[in-house]
């Protein structure tokens, strides 16, 4: 019995209460998704959120992890949730593009994802966003 008990309280600290074990912070995983007009980290972010060239994703110290060309950009319909589904899946915790389509954030809401409007260089709305 006192067993199953202390298997309760350390799976509740590390679900509900990441910042109180040691090592496990809880931001930590969350990656930053930049629309962007290029492939590079240096690139403008783009206007369109679901419709842009490529995704940059940072690490949560503003480190360009990986480049994704956009394979929604052409899409008929639904890109926006398609898009969602796709940050989604590679971890993404915000989004950031020049303006957001009403299904695309909705879609971003559903999928947890905070969404943030900015222009300039992907690298520097992310250092920003530190």
């Amino acid at each position: 019995m006192k067993r199953i008990c202390y298997l309760c309280v350390v799976l509740f600290a590390l679900c509900i209460l990441p910042g109180a074990v040691p090592g496990v912070d809880a931001g930590q995983g969350k990656l930053i998704a930049v629309a962007a007009d290029g492939p590079a980290a240096d690139a403008a972010v783009s206007l369109k959120a679901a419709r842009c060239a490529y995704f940059l994703i940072f690490d949560s110290q503003g480190e360009l992890i990986e480049t994704l060309a956009n394979p929604h950009r052409r899409t008929r319909g639904g890109a926006g949730p398609q898009v969602a589904e796709l940050l989604a899946q590679k971890g993404a915790g915000t989004f950031i593009a020049g303006e957001f389509g009403a299904r695309m954030s909705d879609a971003l809401q559903r999928k947890g994802i905070a969404m943030r409007i900015a222009t300039g260089s992907a690298l520097e709305v992310v250092q920003q966003a530190h």
